[in-house]
């Protein structure tokens, strides 16, 4: 068990290290920007269009901003939460430029609200980065699809390996955990209880 332990950390430290994809970080903060300006600038449109987007677009860019062999770190919270924050400090900026309003938000209500688009941004980005390495688990274990799944599981008549449960139920949570993320957060944008 020992030799077992000493060959998979020996295995480990051979592996590339995982990659990050930077260019994601970009253009989701373009296209939530824009999204941003379609919204309070240029269109007028419903605020609704907003919030999906501050949902969706932030999910898209953590699924994207995992590379080859995801694996999270602690600098990928980081990185979520610096997303976040970047992403309201940009929108205020840009609102506050355009209107010649403080950068910072007025008031109690103003922060609170501030907060929690932050919030939302964050944990949708996050949301993202553990439906990626979900998928990433299981494609490394060939589990790439429902059909594969569902044929992995059929050819072992009954005796599934234990890592491969484990990975199965580590996708199950992670992606329940996204689900509920998301249901949250959209339950909490539009205000309801």
């Amino acid at each position: 068990m020992a030799l077992a332990a000493a060959e998979d950390a020996a295995a480990a430290s051979l592996s590339p290290p995982p990659r990050r994809r930077i260019w994601a970080l970009a253009l989701g903060l373009v296209v939530l920007l824009c999204a941003y300006g379609s919204v309070v600038m240029w269109l007028d449109l419903p605020l609704w269009v907003l919030r999906t987007a501050s949902i969706v677009v932030p999910f898209a860019t953590g699924v994207l901003y995992l590379d080859v062999r995801p694996r999270l770190a602690k600098i990928d919270i980081a990185v979520a939460v610096s997303f976040a924050i970047f992403s309201v400090v940009a929108m205020n900026a840009w609102l506050a430029w355009s209107d010649n309003i403080p950068v910072l938000p007025q008031g109690v209500a103003a922060w609170r609200e501030t907060m929690f688009y932050a919030l939302s941004i964050g944990a949708s980005f996050f949301a993202g980065l553990m439906v990626r390495v979900s998928q990433a688990a299981l494609s490394a274990k060939g589990l790439a699809s429902l059909p594969g799944l569902r044929e992995g599981i059929s050819s072992v008549h009954g005796k599934l390996p234990l890592e491969t449960l484990k990975t199965i139920e580590t996708a199950i949570l992670m992606a329940s955990t996204a689900l509920s993320v998301a249901a949250g957060l959209i339950a909490g944008l539009l205000g309801l209880k």
